[in-house]
């Protein structure tokens, strides 16, 4: 059997493993990026479908247009104040990456990104052929005077995957202007923006530039099974999308759509709960660090799920036992740091996460 030549390179992802430890009793599992079940809304959830079900069961089980459901695309609008005609529901964050690989990427095209960068977004680029070209960052975000012509810059600057580094504003205004006068694409991608645990808010760079093409995803804040998320762009470009999608799916689950539709009323008040779950997780990690392992090098993030690291010896041949992290080599595009790691707090209790982190501390002694 002949594959195409772009699989050949393909290896497990290390989010998928990430994920795979996070299900294993027998690991306390700093690994994956999945938010903690208990928290997800399934009573609204549940009487969401039972409302559509019975007020619309031919939208919901029929194909869609291929742009997605029109009232959860103007709820999304309304949020991201733009025009419905700029919003596409996407399968997840991840299609919306995969959508945008497709549309910009070329053979041998040259991409922007952080370093580090999210693992998945540099793994989807690369397989349709990116260069990537990573541009450094310090402590209020990436380096304007280190752009490079490229066909765009992809970047999370809310409480980055995995860095957990949050832009600064001044940084983010010139950025968008350094962008307009190359005339360089920005590829904002938001998956974790509204779990804040302290600092002031700063402006999305979409609003900054509405060029800006901005990624989203109710995966974080109410569910990833859903598998719901959007882009935001000026229409001529979400039209070209829109044509990419229907090679890809046709459409997307019209019934999920509809319920988060439903259930996205309650967003406030249950990113609220969410931010007082997760910030004392993020603030036991913090001290564990402190505590047990003095020779790492971290920074404490505003928000977000993660915690990076920056080890004393090479990650690939630290090992903790029962206990599941994610070496931080491959989220390098260019030049692999191999004495780094990712360590996510949103799904393990304080005193689990304190254990872990001791048990990595002992590793390292």
């Amino acid at each position: 059997m002949e594959f195409a030549e772009r699989v050949h390179s393909m290896t497990e992802s290390e989010i998928r493993k990430g994920i795979t430890d996070a299900a294993n009793p027998d690991f306390i599992s700093l690994a994956g990026g999945v938010p903690d079940a208990r928290l997800f809304p399934a009573a609204e959830f549940r009487a969401a479908y039972d409302k559509v079900l019975r007020d619309a069961p031919g939208t919901f089980l029929q194909y869609g247009p291929t742009e997605g459901y029109g009232r959860l695309r103007e709820i999304i609008a309304e949020r991201e104040q733009t025009d419905v005609a700029g919003i596409l529901l996407t399968s997840g964050a991840q299609q919306g990456l995969d959508l945008l690989g497709r549309l910009f990427v070329d053979q041998g095209s040259r991409v922007l990104v952080e370093d580090p960068s999210y693992l998945g977004a540099l793994e989807t680029f690369r397989q349709y052929g990116a260069e990537f070209v990573a541009v450094p960052s310090d402590d209020e975000g990436i380096r304007v005077d280190a752009l490079e012509k490229a066909r765009f810059l992809y970047t999370m600057p809310n409480f980055a995957n995995p860095s957990g580094r949050t832009m600064s504003e001044r940084r983010r205004r010139e950025l968008v202007e350094a962008a307009r006068e190359r005339e360089l694409v920005i590829v904002e991608d938001d998956a974790y923006g509204d779990l804040r645990y302290e600092g002031e808010p700063v402006p999305n760079l979409s609003i900054l530039d509405p060029r800006v093409i901005r990624i989203g995803s109710f995966s974080k804040v109410l569910a990833p099974g859903l598998r719901v998320g959007w882009i935001r762009a000026e229409p001529q470009v979400i039209r070209k999308l829109v044509h990419l999608k229907e090679r890809s799916d046709l459409c997307g689950a019209f019934g999920a759509q509809m319920a988060v539709a439903e259930v996205s009323a309650i967003l406030p008040t249950h990113v609220k709960t969410l931010i007082e779950t997760y910030r004392p997780r993020r603030d036991a990690m913090i001290d564990a660090l402190t505590e047990f392992c003095p020779q790492v090098r971290w920074r404490k993030p505003e928000g977000g799920f993660f915690v990076w690291c920056e080890l004393p010896v090479d990650a690939r041949n630290l090992d903790v036992k029962d206990v599941a992290f994610v070496r931080g080599g491959k989220f390098h595009a260019t030049r692999p740091r191999h004495n780094t790691m990712r360590l996510s707090f949103a799904g393990v209790e304080p005193d689990r996460i304190r254990e872990a982190v001791r048990r990595i501390g002992e590793a390292l002694s």
